[in-house]
Formats: structure tokens, sequence, C-alpha cells
């Protein structure tokens, strides 16, 4: 009776996304069981963009008198949309699946055969499909994914970036409250940007990695101050705890650390994809392929995200990308001083944590050679 009261109190533990706060080590099929709804997502993002491939016409051209055809359009449009679904819901399936489930024989087999599919399965899919030549660097880097969706499954990522999204989903709400203040004050700043060349012509001129780099750093600055921001949060809160509190060990205050500072930058990453797709939306309307000519000094290609093909020109995409990122740091730095933010927000995760430390000092009471590690 007390193994089970333990091992509900541990996946309560992991529900909260605090996965270090449990000392006992997970086996190679729970550890698999992990895994299986980021593999299956993986698996059927690949599988949905050999497909995509499949219907977008091989030259820009043929992509250009293709795309004014109404039915063309909806089909494209409707097939890039399934691109990014099909995954979200496939790994929810699995993920329902998963839950609670205690590793067997047949479940192991089951995801074993889910790594296969990713590694062995979608590069013969494309092969057969035309889009390779039936190389090796296809299967080891299908083999990279599994392994790295693996380490990240055993050092208990899954159940933090769970717990982040379920918060941060919560909160849309007090997003669109801070986005509708944020958002137009910010457009009015960036906006004067985005039609200045000079923008246009440095990012332009960036190979796709390269810029991808530049967002890397700008996305490094911004997690540095949300962890920053965690750290003195979580220091005050623990301070507030009295005496009676257990201190923390080093993994467990990274673990609380990185859910705070985790459901912040998934916020901020949705207020960047709502700027990519207004930036999108505005250069597409307002701005021409002659003016973008003029800019960059040759003719615009045509945009591709994630190897799809978009309807817009590569220009306009990478220099969405850069004012997206750029509008997200500005948005993780300016929600701190905003009260409203705070109390709707940031105020109600803090009370979580609190929750959270009060069921940890009641399980290291109970349990305490269980859990001495």
């Amino acid at each position: 009776m007390a193994d089970q009261e333990r091992r509900r109190m541990e996946l309560w533990f992991r529900r909260q996304g605090l996965p270090w706060l449990v000392r006992e080590r997970d086996g190679f099929g729970q550890v698999l069981l992990r895994v299986a709804p980021s593999v299956a997502a993986l698996v059927l993002y690949d599988l949905m963009t050999t497909e995509f491939s499949l219907l977008v016409p091989d030259t820009d051209e043929e992509f250009g008198t293709f795309i004014t055809d109404p039915l063309f359009a909806l089909l494209y449009y409707s097939n890039f949309a399934l691109i990014y679904l099909v995954p979200v819901l496939g790994a929810w399936q699995v993920l329902r699946w998963t839950r609670d489930r205690e590793p067997s024989a047949g479940s192991t087999a089951l995801v074993l055969a889910l790594c296969l599919a990713e590694v062995f399965g979608v590069p013969a899919v494309d092969y057969l499909a035309g889009f390779a030549e039936g190389d090796w660097p296809a299967v080891f880097l299908g083999l990279g994914w599994v392994l790295g969706l693996g380490l990240l499954a055993a050092a208990g990522a899954g159940a933090v970036f769970l717990w982040a999204l379920r918060v941060a989903l919560r909160q849309l709400r007090v997003l669109g409250l801070l986005a509708s203040r944020a958002l137009p004050l910010l457009l009015l700043f960036v906006t004067f940007f985005f039609f200045n060349a000079e923008i246009w012509q440095i990012t332009s001129t960036l190979p796709r990695p390269a810029l991808w780099g530049v967002l890397g750093l700008f996305s490094a600055v911004g997690l540095l101050f949300l962890f920053a921001v965690a750290q003195d949060e979580l220091r005050e809160l623990a301070a507030e705890t009295g005496p009676e509190r257990v201190p923390l060990r080093r993994r467990e205050n990274a673990n609380l650390v990185t859910v705070l500072a985790l459901a912040q930058a998934l916020q901020a990453a949705v207020f960047g994809v709502l700027v990519f797709g207004f930036f999108l939306a505005l250069g597409s309307m307002a701005i021409r392929a002659e003016v973008v000519k003029m800019w960059v000094t040759k003719d615009p290609t045509s945009g591709k995200l994630f190897g799809v093909l978009l309807p817009v020109s590569q220009e306009l995409v990478h220099a969405s990308m850069f004012l997206a990122v750029f509008s997200a740091l500005y948005f993780t730095t300016a929600v701190f001083t905003d009260g409203k933010y705070r109390d709707a927000f940031f105020h109600p995760l803090l009370g979580e944590i609190t929750l959270s430390l009060a069921a940890r000092r009641e399980y290291l009471a109970r349990w305490p050679r269980a859990v001495a590690g």
C-alpha cells in the first residue's frame, strides 16, 4: 500500500513537470514509453513532408502557375496545415496510450518498431518517392534523432515540456490580453524596420544555417534572462517557507527553475509566431517582387520553411523570422514590468511551485530511504 502511495506521488511530481524531485531511476521499458509520443510525432512529420513534396511542382514556374488555381491552392494550404496538425494529434494519441501504462514486452516491441520506422522506414519511403538516393546519411540522421529523444526522455525533459505546455495553453487568455496591449505598440516600432531595405539586405545574404545561428543567439539571450529571473523568484519563494524547509539539491533547483522559465518561453514563442505570421501577411500584400529586387539587388527566390515550399519569397521569410525573434525577445523582457501579467500568470505559477515544495517536504518525510538515492 505504501509503495502504491509513493508511486502515485511520484507520478504527481512528473505531471507537475518535476521528475528530478523523484530519485527513483526509470527502467529501459519506462523510458521507451516516454519517448514514444515524440518519436511518433517525428515519424508522422517526416511522412507528411514527403507527401507534401509529391504534391508541390518541381519548379518555381510550375508552382506559380498551379497556385493560381483555387482547387490546387485549397489542396496546398490544407496539406500545409496537416503537416503540423497530424504529428500533434498522433503524439497526443500515443501519449494517451502510454499514460500510466506499465512497461510490458508488447509495449516495448511496439515502441521499438516505431523507432525503427524512423530510422529505416522513413528513408525507405523517401527513396521510393524519388527524394533520396538510398544512401546512409538519412539512416544515421534518423538514428541520431531517436537517440537524442531517448536521452531527453530519460532525463525527464518530456514531463517538463508537457507541464509547461499545459500551463501555457491554460494561460492563453492572458497571452491574448497582453498581446492586445503589447503587440500594437511593438508593431509601430518594428514595422519601421520591416520597411527598411537594410534589414532585407542583411537577412537575404545570410544562408539559412547562419540565420538560424543569429536567431539562436537572440533566443539564448532571452532564455538567460528567463532563467535568471526564475532563479531569483525561486530563491525568494524558498526564503518565505521558513526554517522548516528542506534545502533543495542542485538538480531539484535546476528542475524548478527550468519549469518556471520554460512556461514563459513557450508564451514568448507563441507571441513570436503571431508576429511572424503578421509580417508574412503584410509583406505578401504590401511589398511587390520588384521592390524586393530593388532592395536586395537580385530576383526574389521561392521561400521555404523546414523544407516546405511557401507561396512567398525567401527574402520575406528571412526578414519576418528575424523580426519575429527580435519581437519575442522584447516580449520576454517587457512582461515582467507589466503588473497585470504578473498577477494573472506569474503569481499562479509561483503558487503551483509552492504546492510542489510542500508535497516534496511530505515526500521526503514519509520515504527518506526511497529518495536518498
